[in-house]
């Protein structure tokens, strides 16, 4: 579930968008996209509060999008993130590039829970995940994998 897209594929682009609320799903949640394959998000905005389920097959809940295997870049996330696992202030599962982008909210979450980006998968063979000129700024909790900027580097 997203804010405005639950699931988007093939070279989507998200541009210039903002939403306001709240966002709660039991899979793939984000403030402006649930998932995005291939796309991109940028310069846009979310003050929505996140919630993901707090069951173990919940793949990705982020500020901004749950899971993303596109580009993220000139995007601020403000509301606080709520999940299981893969929880990032911006991103929870990244396979992609994110830059110049913040997060600003509390998250919180069991494991691989990071102020940005919960699982920056860079493990992949076909994987350019990397964060850019990015910055956090809240609290983040969790029980394992927890960082300020990633909470778990991949597989």
């Amino acid at each position: 579930a997203g804010g405005l897209i639950g699931w988007a594929n093939d070279a989507v682009v998200v541009r210039d968008s903002s939403v306001t609320g709240t966002v709660t799903s039991t899979e793939y949640a984000g403030g402006i996209v649930g998932g995005i394959w291939d796309g991109q998000i940028m310069d846009s905005t979310a003050s929505v509060t996140v919630t993901g389920s707090t069951s173990q097959t919940i793949s990705g809940v982020g500020g901004l999008v749950g899971r993303s295997s596109g580009a993220i870049s000139n995007t601020t996330a403000t509301g606080d993130v709520d999940g299981h696992i893969n929880v990032g202030g911006l991103v929870g599962y990244a396979e992609g590039v994110l830059s110049r982008s913040t997060a600003e909210g509390a998250v919180t979450g069991e494991s691989a829970v990071g102020g940005l980006v919960g699982t920056l998968e860079a493990e992949a063979p076909s994987s350019s995940a990397e964060i850019r000129d990015s910055t956090s700024r809240g609290d983040v909790s969790g029980s394992s994998l927890v960082g300020g900027v990633a909470g778990s580097r991949g597989e």
